[in-house]
């Protein structure tokens, strides 16, 4: 599926403005299911699996998404994979240096 959002020196309709509040929306719910099922146990291996994709998703960084970097950045040391955050942060900053 191709991304709706407008590109730089073009206007955004409604519709563009909408599909991404609901994709803002969308990573809110899963970043919070993510951390929830991290931090009662219920699905660490599931939740630390679902964290760097999310993490990894652009449209996380959307100013309508910011809630959703918080939740999922929290995801990994909620299921105790600190290593796993710890070589998260590391790849997210090279990549960052490289764009």
């Amino acid at each position: 599926m191709r991304s709706r959002v407008p590109g730089p020196g073009t206007a955004a309709t409604a519709a563009d403005i909408s599909l991404t509040r609901a994709r803002a929306a969308d990573l809110v719910l899963l970043a919070y299911a993510a951390w929830d099922q991290a931090r009662t146990g219920t699905g660490r291996d599931a939740a630390a699996g679902q964290a760097p994709r999310l993490i990894g998703d652009r449209a996380i960084l959307d100013e309508d998404s910011l809630n959703a970097w918080a939740a999922a950045a929290e995801v990994l040391p909620a299921a105790d994979r600190l290593d796993d955050a710890q070589r998260l942060a590391e790849v997210s900053a090279a990549s960052s240096a490289n764009n």
